[in-house]
């Protein structure tokens, strides 16, 4: 990438989310190592954007901002949105789902280029958001914390970092439909548990056929807006939770980061062990501290978040849910290891298997840390996020 030959200045949002900013925390090293200006702008600190210094530099020639999840988008001056004011693109990285996102994403109040972190999400984009200027594809990138711990050496067996969605005990009635949603709700879960390689919407289209039902895209919108997060949520609630039965009573142990995993109704044993949730910089060592992180992408099905990628960066074998991102760099028994979610003993047995073959384990690891350094480090995403916004300024001289 050749940033050294055109005038770019970004405005860089962090703040309002730990996550978030742990990622931002990648972006400034990559613009300090390669000699880009910007201005970082803390959304919990006001006097960051209310100072001279910021109104100044927003003035300048090709400026772009940058932030995730529509933190900082909404900046107006005068009743007028800035970025709208100032004819400045604003380049915004949805970290979930677009449907999330539409009181921002319907009617953008300025210029916005997003990424989506599944091909399915872009395509929701083309199809429901089509006053954005563009929305590019780009799953999320790793974190590499330091030196890797000898993989001999590890002290967890197997480690999961994450909360498990609750489990849904009502669902928003649709009057769509006669009853309401009861079968439509009955019919999508069952079939994503029974096929959980497709997504969400691919499943509600597949009812909507079924039943030779013929939606308008408004009223289609509003159906998955009122719907897929709670057909998701029972769905990976019903996955994550058979998968760590089985891990259980094969008696695997398991370090568990995420609180809400700690219900009595799950009547787990002292095989896992749930802790609360931590700081995502005090988490790091703990996954260097792993033999092997279990993973769910989070119904990513053609895209992937950054779990998978710190695990391997950070020396642990990653298992994992398939993705057809993922299956590009990624071979099962080479450097990852692949699980059918509606086959969680089988699950159960290969992690059993490999830690009882640590040889074998540790050489998948360190071919998929290999693998995930050059393809899926968060340097890699902002280097694409970098070359996105000089194409955009080019194009708008």
């Amino acid at each position: 990438m050749d940033t050294t030959n055109y005038d770019m200045h970004i405005v860089v949002f962090t703040g309002r989310h730990a996550v978030l900013s742990a990622f931002v925390e990648q972006f400034i090293l990559l613009l300090k190592a390669e000699l880009i200006d910007y201005f970082l702008v803390d959304a919990d600190n006001p006097d960051t954007y209310r100072s001279r210094e910021f109104n100044e530099y927003i003035r300048q020639e090709n400026v772009v901002v940058f932030m995730f999840n529509n933190i900082g988008l909404g900046m107006v001056k005068d009743n007028r949105n800035m970025w709208k004011m100032y004819d400045i693109p604003v380049f915004n990285f949805l970290q979930d789902h677009p449907r999330n996102f539409g009181d921002w994403l319907l009617n953008p109040p300025c210029d916005i280029y997003a990424f989506a972190l599944d091909w399915e999400h872009v395509c929701f984009c083309n199809e429901y958001y089509p006053l954005l200027k563009q929305t590019f594809f780009l799953p999320n990138g790793g974190i590499r914390s330091g030196k890797l711990k000898i993989y001999a050496k590890r002290s967890i067996d197997v480690l999961y970092t994450g909360e498990c969605q609750e489990k849904v005990t009502s669902y928003p009635e649709i009057d769509l439909f006669s009853d309401k949603g009861v079968d439509f709700y009955n019919s999508t879960i069952n079939f994503m548990k029974k096929f959980p390689n497709i997504s969400t919407n691919e499943a509600i289209d597949v009812y909507l056929n079924e039943k030779g039902k013929s939606l308008s895209s408004e009223d289609k919108f509003k159906l998955i807006l009122l719907s897929a997060l709670y057909i998701e949520n029972t769905v990976r609630n019903h996955t994550k939770v058979q998968a760590m039965h089985a891990l259980d009573e094969i008696g695997v142990h398991v370090e568990v980061y995420g609180k809400s995993w700690d219900k009595p109704e799950y009547g787990f044993s002292d095989n896992i062990t749930i802790h609360d949730r931590i700081d995502i910089h005090e988490l790091f060592p703990i996954i260097n501290d792993a033999k092997i992180t279990l993973c769910f992408t989070p119904w990513f099905k053609r895209g992937c978040s950054e779990k998978n990628f710190d695990a391997m960066l950070n020396g642990s074998l990653c298992v994992t849910d398939k993705t057809t991102y993922l299956q590009k760099n990624y071979e099962d028994g080479y450097n990852i290891v692949y699980f059918d979610l509606n086959n969680p003993k089988q699950m159960a047995a290969d992690v059993k298997w490999l830690l009882e073959n640590p040889e074998s384990a540790e050489k998948l690891a360190m071919r998929g840390f290999e693998t995930s350094l050059k393809y899926d480090t968060w340097e890699c995403r902002f280097k694409y996020v970098l070359e996105r916004m000089q194409e955009v300024l080019i194009q708008r001289q």
